[in-house]
């Protein structure tokens, strides 16, 4: 026996186990509670069968409102009811009950009808979130009162039912002076017609549907919007843009195409929802304008803003947010948002533009829009602080919370480890952040999705069919993933499910002219295989100095400059600096093969690069180290003309190096160099 009136459904018993003990034939109830289910009904229903009635009141009128019923059987798909009749279902299920007692609920919902048109008045309270209380008042035949008031709602787990019972804190009182005040408290509620309305007929109804036949049509709807219910609320018109901060107004939305206001939507409810988002549309459909409307409606809300770009995309961006450029067609939006560059994350000296370096709070920002998000897909620190790493702990970690909006036609390149390293931007590296949106473990989903991926692509070809792959994935997590956190269309998704005609069509692809001529117009090459030959025999030594160094002063630097990994791997200066090598040697090709002028700027460069270091060199008496990492060669070897991967590789393998000249005995610590 509880050893006082509290009941808490733990060791202190239940408010369910003091109804059943106390509710006797002919007993009259007065309860107060927000919620009401069948199925604490029928943990009751012996009791509650043989009263003489009840009167129950409401206390929160949403959980009324919240089950209006679509009385028509032939209605069309509408979201909105399609989610109340979703809702409905669920509720069967919301209580921690067992399937034995699922599959009983229309019979229980029949008797609970039953006995509600014979032996309740329900009332229900008309402004919400106004009274909180619960009450279980019993007038037993025999004239005896007993009170329950506490936090315990009439719910299966609210009583303490079951094996998922709610903790709650009730207190049982049959005080004659607090009885009675709080019959009559009860009672000045239930008689206040501005405080209260009949619901009587609305629960009916509601309950009522347990056992209604549905149509095949609604069940194949129903069974559709389950499927399709997380898209539909995406991009349902449920924000408040146009009645609160104007975002129907500005230009930048009444520019869009409606699948580029759907991507916007649904942008906005993936980086609300999840923290981050990618939209991975295909070239061409107008990422960076759909980002923008992104953009104006944080800026709208007062939120600070980041876009972080490749260096070559920097005037795309930088166009918009000044208001005196030329070609700013988007000036009446009077974006304010930041530009910085891929290559500017972890620098601290310098400037971008006439921004310093060294006082640039990268913490300040509530959105991170990452232009070409796939140059993050390497999240290896190999050396001390890599730009993804700067990018993840001192952008999105440190300061505001920080939502992030990536931009990338092709977010996985080699593996699927490609898109877990940008999903954890938004997640902050947490593989259970999704767990309560369906999906256990981000990392466990996308490895078991490479392993398919790997085990299908090692089929014969005749076995290695599209669908085959589609069907082993569909039994992972991986296209709920995608769905959570990404956006993709192709141009034949807009296509088919868009009003292709108001778009004016896409740009017809011509075929391409194909134009052969020499490498140079003085024949001076013969071949691409001879350039390759003569490249095998450029040493490129600039690139590494620690090649120079005096084998009494190595250990200095080896204890200086080489590194261990997480994994315990060592990562020795020379190979990064072989390594690089190797990298330039395929740059320069590069270079050639797009532009002869391009080979030969990066040649000057490389050749005011090798006199500028020796030039260094020839100074020792003055200089006492040759620095690897001043603003001069920076300006010579402008890392940003290659290709953002070769930058990354670039990135990997080299370092910024101090080496001296001159020992503390003013010795020579180098060999001739160059």
């Amino acid at each position: 026996m509880p050893r006082s009136g509290i009941r808490d459904n733990r060791g202190r018993g239940s408010v369910g186990e003091f109804l059943k003990q106390n509710i006797t034939p002919e007993s009259e109830l007065l309860f107060l509670s927000a919620y009401f289910t069948v199925y604490a009904y029928n943990e009751l229903r012996q009791q509650l069968n043989s009263i003489s009635k009840m009167k129950f009141l409401f206390g929160e009128p949403t959980f009324v409102q919240q089950k209006n019923i679509i009385e028509s059987r032939n209605f069309s798909i509408d979201i909105e009811n399609m989610a109340e009749r979703e809702n409905s279902v669920r509720d069967t299920n919301a209580y921690g009950l067992n399937l034995d007692n699922r599959l009983t609920q229309t019979a229980i919902a029949r008797q609970c009808v039953e006995w509600i048109k014979k032996k309740v008045d329900i009332r229900s309270m008309v402004k919400p979130n106004f009274l909180h209380g619960k009450l279980y008042h019993i007038m037993q035949s025999n004239g005896r009162e007993i009170s329950a008031m506490g936090s315990s709602n009439f719910t299966y787990n609210g009583l303490g039912f079951g094996d998922s019972k709610n903790i709650e804190l009730s207190l049982i009182t049959d005080s004659n002076r607090d009885i009675e005040d709080m019959k009559e408290w009860f009672l000045e509620l239930w008689n206040n017609k501005d405080l209260t309305r009949d619901v009587k007929d609305e629960v009916i109804k509601y309950l009522e549907q347990y056992y209604r036949e549905n149509t095949p049509e609604f069940l194949y709807q129903f069974t559709l919007y389950h499927i399709f219910k997380d898209y539909l609320d995406e991009t349902k018109e449920d924000f408040t843009f146009d009645t609160k901060i104007g975002f129907y107004d500005t230009q930048i939305w009444n520019m869009l195409y409606d699948f580029q206001c759907d991507a916007v939507k649904c942008a906005i409810n993936k980086l609300q929802k999840y923290n981050g988002c990618i939209i991975a549309d295909s070239v061409g459909l107008g990422k960076t304008f759909e980002a923008l409307a992104v953009i104006k409606y944080y800026e709208l809300n007062r939120k600070n803003v980041l876009v972080l770009c490749p260096k070559r995309l920097g005037a795309n961006w930088e166009v918009y947010n000044q208001k005196s450029h030329t070609g700013n067609i988007l000036k009446s939006d009077g974006f304010r948002y930041e530009v910085m560059y891929h290559t500017d994350l972890g620098r601290e000296i310098g400037k971008h533009g006439t921004t310093s370096m060294s006082t640039f709070d990268w913490s300040n920002f509530d959105l991170i829009v990452i232009d070409e998000s796939h140059n993050f897909r390497n999240n290896s620190y190999s050396r001390s602080m890599s730009r993804y790493e700067f990018l993840f702990e001192k952008v999105i970690k440190e300061g505001r919370k920080t939502q992030v909006l990536m931009l990338s036609a092709t977010p996985v390149n080699n593996r699927l480890t490609d898109l877990k390293n940008q999903i954890e931007l938004a997640t902050e590296g947490n593989d259970n952040a999704l767990v309560d949106h369906g999906i256990k473990n981000i990392r466990y989903t996308l490895s078991e999705a490479q392993k398919i991926f790997n085990s299908w692509s090692s089929l014969s070809e005749e076995n290695r069919r599209v669908e085959l792959l589609i069907e082993l994935l569909s039994g992972t997590d991986f296209f709920k993933l995608l769905d959570t956190l990404t956006i993709a269309r192709s141009r034949k998704h807009i296509r088919e499910h868009f009003n292709f005609d108001s778009l004016g069509g896409f740009p017809q692809r011509l075929k391409p002219h194909a134009v052969y001529t020499s490498i140079d117009i003085d024949n001076s090459f013969i071949s691409y295989e001879e350039i390759d030959s003569i490249f095998e025999s450029l040493n490129l030594r600039i690139f590494s100095p620690t090649a120079y160094i005096k084998e009494e002063c190595k250990a200095e630097y080896k204890a200086r400059y080489d590194t261990r990994t997480r994994q315990g791997h060592v990562f020795k200066q020379e190979d990064r600096e072989s390594h690089l090598i190797g990298m330039m040697k395929i740059n320069y090709l590069k270079r050639l093969e797009s532009s002869i002028h391009s080979f030969g700027k990066s040649i000057r460069r490389l050749c005011d690069k090798i006199e500028y270091t020796i030039e260094q060199y020839d100074k020792n008496q003055q200089h006492s180290h040759i620095d690897y990492a001043e603003d001069k060669y920076q300006d010579i070897f402008d890392e940003d003309e290659f290709d953002q991967d070769e930058i990354e590789i670039e990135e990997f393998v080299s370092k910024k190096v101090k080496i001296k000249i001159l020992n503390k005995n003013g010795d020579k610590n180098l060999t001739q160099i160059c």
